[in-house]
């Protein structure tokens, strides 16, 4: 029997690290509950679920760090699960960002931050240690803002395995597999229900969750963050520049973090191909909501700022910053344009027979101008 914390379960601030000592990580943990309540909802008032389904979102036991996608029989649950130790990076991870903000940018490091090396530290010295080595040290004074980073780490997450149930990438790669039991799509492809059958389109499918996870962080950064905890006390504009932080962070680190344990992976996107595909998203909702204004210079290199004192854990950051130009983000966007126009949606496009129907306009095409 697979042991899942449920988080709309109202023990669940409580039960999860349950034998761990800290008022801050039973504050982070109603935060995620609080926010993943808002978004699941509005998530089924924005798509059309199979009859019958379900959507739960929950955390395992699994001290790696990880999410996933899943559902385990046809017409039953979807299922989106972050692994425990992912859940515990982010918190500690946004009281490092916390901190830095409120130092000028100084780096004051007590753990680990890469995914391998933060998994090892809590395996060698517990979880209570590396809590009162960081999170239990948070103060009145950045409190806020440690939420509202904790909050941008998990949401971008939360959307790209969200984008997963309602694109139809569940179901795409249950047609494939051509079995009626347990489908997942595994963002470490860490277990064997979670390595997709040979030919199945890996690539297109996380491209398109990547994509559309830009299109719904931007919804919630404007339209719907007062739907959420901390997101409703911020700006569109500092949403949109946190959740960027959170995202990269997620991307570089799983990237890493795969290649240690699967090796490379060919048929899986870039980093950089990801995270150059949610700037070109992000930017055409910037553009919507303040067309006047240059996203580059508003959301992006703030963003990348925030991140340099990280690229020794994360050095594929680096790269990106390297790789990224207002003429390159041009050409990209033209190709995702082709891409959404020749194949999600179209009648026969790869996605479509798949995908619930949206009760509103999907975000990307909608904010790309593509019908």
């Amino acid at each position: 029997m697979r042991r899942v914390h449920y988080i709309d379960r109202p023990s669940f601030p409580n039960d999860l690290f349950a034998d761990v000592d800290s008022a801050q990580l039973r504050m982070a943990l109603r935060n995620l509950q609080s926010a993943v309540r808002a978004v699941t909802g509005a998530m089924r008032d924005m798509y059309a679920f199979p009859d019958g389904s379900d959507l739960k979102v929950g955390v395992t036991p699994e001290t790696h760090l990880n999410a996933r996608a899943r559902q385990s029989r046809v017409g039953g649950p979807f299922s989106i699960e972050f692994t425990s130790g992912y859940v515990l990076w982010a918190a500690v991870v946004s009281s490092v960002l916390a901190r830095m903000v409120a130092s000028g940018f100084r780096l004051e490091r007590t753990v680990s931050l890469s995914f391998r090396d933060f998994a090892e530290d809590v395996a060698t010295s517990g979880v209570q240690t590396c809590v009162d080595l960081t999170i239990n040290e948070i103060g009145p004074d950045i409190e806020g803002s440690w939420l509202f980073f904790f909050e941008s780490l998990y949401l971008p997450v939360l959307f790209h395995e969200l984008a997963h149930v309602v694109r139809g990438h569940l179901g795409l790669l249950r047609q494939r597999q051509g079995g009626a039991g347990l489908c997942m799509v595994d963002e470490l492809m860490s277990q064997d229900a979670g390595n997709t059958p040979p030919g199945f389109p890996l690539r297109d499918v996380e491209i398109d969750a990547d994509v559309y996870c830009s299109g719904l962080s931007g919804e919630f950064a404007f339209a719907r963050s007062a739907t959420l905890p901390r997101w409703q006390y911020m700006t569109g504009k500092e949403n949109l520049y946190a959740e960027f932080v959170g995202y990269a962070l997620f991307v570089v680190g799983q990237e890493r973090m795969a290649r240690d344990r699967i090796g490379i992976r060919d048929t899986y996107p870039s980093p950089n191909l990801r995270l150059l595909l949610h700037s070109v998203a992000h930017r055409a909702r910037w553009n919507v909501e303040h067309p006047e204004s240059d996203y580059f210079a508003e959301i992006f290199e703030p963003a990348m700022e925030l991140l340099a004192p990280l690229e020794p854990a994360f050095p594929e950051l680096d790269l990106l910053r390297d790789t990224i130009t207002r003429e390159g983000e041009a050409d990209l966007k033209r190709e995702i344009a082709a891409y959404f126009d020749q194949d999600p949606e179209t009648e026969d496009g790869l996605f479509a027979p798949f995908a619930f129907d949206a009760r509103w306009s999907d975000p990307i095409p909608k904010f790309f101008g593509i019908s």
